[in-house]
Formats: C-alpha cells, sequence, structure tokens
C-alpha cells in the first residue's frame, strides 16, 4: 500500500512501509510549482523501469484522490 509519513524532516512515500521517496513540497504557500514526489531508486535503474515505477506512484495517487473525493461526497 502506497502511504506517505511525515516527520520534521518532510514527507516520505512508502511502499508497505519502506521508503521509497520523497513528497516535495512549493517553496512557499500557492507557489505555482506546485507539490511533486521523487523516487529513490537504486544505481542502475533503467530508463524504462524509472518511468514504470513513476507511472504506477502517479496512478496510485490518483486513485487515492478519487477514493478521497467518494468519501467527501454527501
Amino acid at each position: 500500500m502506497l502511504e506517505t509519513e511525515r516527520d520534521d524532516r518532510g514527507s516520505r512515500l512508502t511502499l508497505r512501509g519502506i521508503p521509497i521517496g520523497r513528497i516535495t513540497e512549493p517553496a512557499r504557500p500557492g507557489h505555482p510549482d506546485g507539490y511533486g514526489f521523487e523516487l529513490m531508486l537504486p544505481p542502475g535503474t533503467g530508463r524504462s523501469a524509472s518511468v514504470g515505477a513513476a507511472r504506477v506512484v502517479v496512478d496510485a495517487l490518483a486513485t487515492h484522490d478519487v477514493a478521497r473525493s467518494y468519501e467527501r461526497s454527501p
């Protein structure tokens, strides 16, 4: 399960409790850069595997957003 953990150093992405990356936050509230994520991949990870891993995270975040919208709807 993809989750986030937050502490005084920032937010991390975890997969089944294992850190796999970090959430990047805007320089200041309302900054147009918005949020993003950086994955921590092993050295030597090829381009296609890197892009595939990023797509998995994007899809998981999108699924999470859809699920949260259902929770908030009346």
